[in-house]
């Protein structure tokens, strides 16, 4: 039995390295944050590496997915660390910012009817 699990799991990884490389390095290149520069770095090569070689080397694929998953899934899981952060520090934000318009509001409402009360008393 482990040795059909093994040969699915060889299968899946080693089939679409096998069938569509280029494919598979331009997906996994979307594991950089938008704004690194490896990102266009490695679609830069890609681009290179199939024109000079005239197809690309399963070899040097499996160097740069390995590259891509130590260096861009890190920084990819950080960047998106700090956008949860501001997003989570501006909700704070607004939440304060609103419990002071409706308090400062109820003071204003507080105001008004007193002044109204004063105004009817007489």
């Amino acid at each position: 039995m482990l040795g059909l699990s093994a040969g699915i799991v060889f299968l899946t990884v080693a089939l679409p390295i096998l069938i569509v490389p280029g494919r598979l390095l331009r997906a996994a290149v979307r594991l950089y944050p938008k704004e690194h520069p490896r990102r266009e770095e490695l679609l830069a090569d890609l681009g290179r590496f199939r024109s000079e070689h005239g197809r690309l080397d399963r070899q040097w694929i499996i160097e740069q997915l390995e590259l891509v998953l130590r260096e861009g899934f890190p920084e990819r899981v950080a960047s998106s660390r700090k956008i949860w952060r501001k997003r989570r520090t501006d909700r704070k934000e607004i939440a304060d910012h609103e419990e002071r318009i409706t308090a400062e509001t109820l003071g204003w409402a507080q105001a008004i009817v007193r002044e109204r009360a004063i105004l009817f008393r007489k």
